[in-house]
C-alpha cells in the first residue's frame, strides 16, 4: 500500500500549536485575540525563545492576523457542561475562513478535566474500536453541538476541509473526533495535528484513525513523559511520530517507548521539570527553532506493518528536494486502500 500525502508546513504546525495554546484561555480572551490586532493585547505565550525575539513576536502577530483577515464570524464556544445527557467539562473552540473550518480542543485545565484524563477504563466506540473512556466522553459530550455547527456552516459556505486539533489531552480528543467527523462528513479533506497527546486506543482505532483522515501530525518533545505512559497493553499509539529533540533536529517515525511504574515515579522527583517540557509553550519554541526548515512530508512508502509508516529525515533530505519532487508532493493527497492496509497489519 502507498500512501501519498501534501507536505506539512511547518506554518501550519505552528498556528496550530498556537491554536491549541489559545485554546487555554477564557473565551471572552479568545474572542478578542481573534479580532485584528488582537494577540497583541495577550501576553499567552511566555516562551523563552519569543520573549527574548521581538521578531518571533511579529511572527506570532502574524500567523494569527492571517487567519483573522477573512474569519467569517466570531468564534463559537463548545462546554460538555451543557449537555443535560452527558456533563463533562469539556472546552473547545471552532473558527472558519474561506473553505477551512479549525477546531481545537482545550487540553487539562480544571479538575474535573484532569478526572476524565485519569479515566483510563475501555469505551467501546464501534465494531471493536475501542478508546481511553475520559477522552471519548469528552469528546461526545460536545459532539451533537459541533455536528449541528458544521452542517449549518456547510450549508451557507464551500467547506472543503476540516482541521482538528489540541495540545495533551485536547490532542487525543482531537484524534478521536477528526476519525469520527472523516466518517460523519467523508466528503472533507479531515486534517488532525496532535502536540504531546496520550495514547488513545487499541490497534482497531489505529487503523481506523489513519484509513479515515487524510492527513495527520503527532508531534512529540523529547522527555516528554505524557505521550509515554501506557496505561493499557492493547492500546497503541498512532504511528509516524516526529520527535523534537534537544539538539534542535528531528527524529522521522517516532513512536516512543513506554515508560513502566518505577520509572514514571522516577520522572515524577522532578515535577517542574515535566510541567515546562509537556507545555504547549515549549511545542511552540520548539517548532519556531525549525522555522528554516520549509516541509515535513511523506514519501511514497509500501506498509508491511504499522510501525513502516515513516516520515523521511527532515534534516537533510528537505534540502535536497528538487523544485520537480515538491510539486509532486503538493499535488498529491493520501489515497489509502483501506482493505490493503488492514491486510497488510
Amino acid at each position: 500500500m502507498s500512501i501519498k500525502i501534501k507536505p506539512y508546513k511547518i506554518q501550519d504546525l505552528l498556528f496550530s500549536c498556537l491554536r491549541s495554546k489559545i485554546a487555554y484561555e477564557k473565551p471572552i480572551n479568545i474572542k478578542n485575540i481573534f479580532k485584528k490586532n488582537g494577540i497583541k493585547h495577550y501576553n499567552i505565550l511566555n516562551c523563552d525563545l519569543v520573549k527574548c525575539n521581538f521578531n518571533l513576536q511579529k511572527k506570532i502577530e502574524h500567523i494569527v492576523d492571517n487567519i483573522v483577515d477573512d474569519m467569517h464570524s466570531e468564534p463559537i464556544f463548545y462546554d460538555g457542561r451543557n449537555n443535560q445527557n452527558n456533563k463533562r467539562d469539556s472546552q473547545a473552540y471552532m473558527i472558519w475562513k474561506s473553505n477551512t473550518i479549525y477546531i481545537t480542543y482545550e487540553g487539562t485545565n480544571s479538575l474535573y478535566e484532569a478526572l476524565d484524563a485519569a479515566d483510563i477504563r475501555e469505551k467501546k466506540i464501534k465494531d471493536n474500536i475501542i478508546v481511553h473512556n475520559g477522552f471519548a466522553e469528552q469528546f461526545f459530550s460536545i459532539e451533537p453541538y459541533l455536528t449541528n455547527d458544521i452542517i449549518n456552516i456547510m450549508n451557507s459556505y464551500p467547506i472543503e476541509r476540516i482541521i482538528f486539533t489540541g495540545h495533551s489531552k485536547g490532542g487525543s480528543v482531537a484524534a478521536i473526533s477528526s476519525a469520527y467527523f472523516a466518517e460523519k462528513f467523508n466528503n472533507l479533506f479531515i486534517t488532525c495535528h496532535m502536540f504531546g497527546s496520550p495514547i488513545i486506543g487499541n490497534i482497531d482505532f489505529v487503523k481506523w484513525f489513519i484509513s479515515r483522515l487524510d492527513e495527520y501530525s503527532r508531534i512529540e518533545i523529547e522527555d516528554d513523559i505524557v505521550p509515554l505512559i501506557k496505561y493499557n497493553n492493547s492500546f497503541k499509539h498512532i504511528p509516524n511520530g516526529i520527535l523534537l529533540k534537544r539538539d534542535g533536529s528531528v527524529e522521522r517515525n517516532y513512536t516512543g517507548k513506554p515508560l513502566n511504574y518505577p520509572n514514571i515515579l522516577k520522572k515524577l522527583n522532578n515535577f517542574d521539570n515535566i510541567i515546562l517540557t509537556h507545555s504547549c509553550e515549549n511545542f511552540i519554541d520548539k517548532l519556531f527553532s525549525l522555522e528554516n526548515v520549509k516541509n515535513i512530508y511523506k514519501q511514497n512508502i509500501k506498509i508491511n506493518n504499522i510501525n513502516d509508516i515513516i516520515i523521511p529525515d527532515i534534516n537533510e533530505n528537505i534540502k535536497n528536494l528538487s523544485n520537480e519532487k515538491i510539486n509532486i508532493l503538493n499535488n498529491n493527497k493520501i489515497n489509502i486502500n483501506t482493505q490493503d492496509f488492514h491486510n497488510n497489519i
